[in-house]
């Protein structure tokens, strides 16, 4: 059984800090836009990584 139902990321997002937090197996996903730095390169395969983990991903 999963305890961690929501994961924030809220500082910085980077490939190892997703790859940190989907290892982690939250039900839930929130993070800020602007972490993102217009890469929306990253933004989508982030979207898409959760995706495949089963993992809600908001962008807020």
């Amino acid at each position: 059984m999963n305890d961690t139902e929501i994961a924030l990321i809220l500082d910085k997002v980077d490939k190892e800090i997703i790859k940190t937090v989907i290892d982690t197996k939250p039900q839930k996903v929130i993070t800020l836009d602007r972490l993102f730095n217009n890469d929306d390169q990253l933004k989508t395969n982030t979207a898409l990584q959760m995706k495949d983990a089963g993992i809600e991903f908001k962008v807020v």
